[in-house]
């Protein structure tokens, strides 16, 4: 406590607030997992050059021009809440076979993707009592794929195995989802 104390009165707010992090992820033996560890997997990578949002072409989607160029200047638009809410064609058109391979029960997403060493890494860490919780931004859900429970994972950006309403968080049936996918949103892949 008296280390919390004193990191929290300092004028160095940025170093002390890191310090702090550092302090509670080993007090704790939390993991925080990044895009990065699932592309070995086959999963592929969103930010890096070459990545989904430095290829990304805006004209393919179903969008009017404005949200286009805002898909231009800002390539992570596309997958904003403010955006899906707005006209959520584009999303659903750039993860349309990801949703096809991930959210119907019956798709091929884990005979295509497998979990990492760094996934298994996370089930024997906590199987050892050394692990309490991972907080991932992926939305892959190979953490749990690799056998780690559900509630020990944090899905910062929610996961494709799951799928809920916007507005109310109702679970759906992801089987009738992908469905409904498959049926009315258009392929831009090709």
């Amino acid at each position: 406590a008296a280390v919390i104390h004193r990191l929290l009165n300092t004028e160095n707010t940025v170093y002390d607030f890191s310090s702090l992090l550092i302090f509670f992820f080993f007090y704790f033996w939390s993991a925080v997992v990044t895009y990065g560890v699932s592309v070995p997997s086959g999963i592929p990578d969103f930010r890096s050059a070459g990545g989904m949002y430095d290829t990304l072409e805006p004209e393919q989607f179903t969008a009017p021009e404005a949200q286009r160029e805002k898909m231009r200047e800002v390539p992570t638009h596309v997958v904003s809440r403010e955006l899906f809410l707005e006209n959520p064609l584009p999303y659903h058109e750039l993860c349309r076979q990801w949703i096809l391979d991930r959210v119907d029960p019956k798709g091929p997403f884990y005979e295509k993707y497998r979990p990492t060493v760094a996934h298994f890494f996370a089930v024997v860490a906590h199987a050892r009592g050394q692990l309490r919780r991972v907080f991932t931004q992926n939305v892959d859900g190979l953490d749990q794929s690799a056998g780690l429970d559900r509630d020990m994972v944090v899905n910062i950006h929610g996961s494709v195995g799951t799928v809920a309403c916007e507005n109310c968080g109702k679970l759906c049936d992801g089987a009738a989802y992908a469905a409904a996918v498959r049926k009315s949103i258009r392929d831009i892949t090709g």
